[in-house]
């Protein structure tokens, strides 16, 4: 008997279900979501080349980016959450300082181009997974 008194089939069918899922759940979502920090990351990039007059933009364009990469952390392996729970943590740090430094935001633009990068090296390797 496996866990919970349930036979050992029992409890691989359930696994193997969630892997199913969470496969087609990456193979769904994770072009949209790319394509979507994309343009997240161009829109910062050009920010960063006017960086006082755009202030008020970048913070728009952060908002939406911590919007993306939280859908993106939901779906991808435990070392990319990691890299995305840290960036999330950086985006929320210059969010909430008063003196926005363009040092800070050009280090939250590259870790996102690491991260999108990052992220389509999974897909191409999932797509030989099935």
């Amino acid at each position: 008997m496996g866990v919970n008194n349930k036979p050992a089939i029992y409890n691989s069918c359930i696994l193997q279900r969630k892997k199913i899922r969470a496969y087609y759940s990456f193979t769904a979502r994770i072009p949209g979501l790319i394509d979507r920090l994309a343009e997240h990351t161009s829109g910062l990039e050009n920010y960063l080349r006017d960086f006082e007059n755009s202030l008020q933009s970048i913070d728009v364009e952060l908002a939406k980016s911590e919007a993306t990469l939280e859908a993106l952390q939901k779906k991808v392996d435990r070392p990319t959450r990691t890299l995305i729970k840290g960036i999330l943590e950086e985006v929320s740090k210059y969010r909430q300082t008063r003196r926005k430094s363009i040092d800070q935001l050009r280090k939250i633009y590259v870790e996102m181009l690491k991260i999108t990068d990052k992220v389509k090296d999974l897909q191409e390797e999932r797509k030989w997974e099935r």
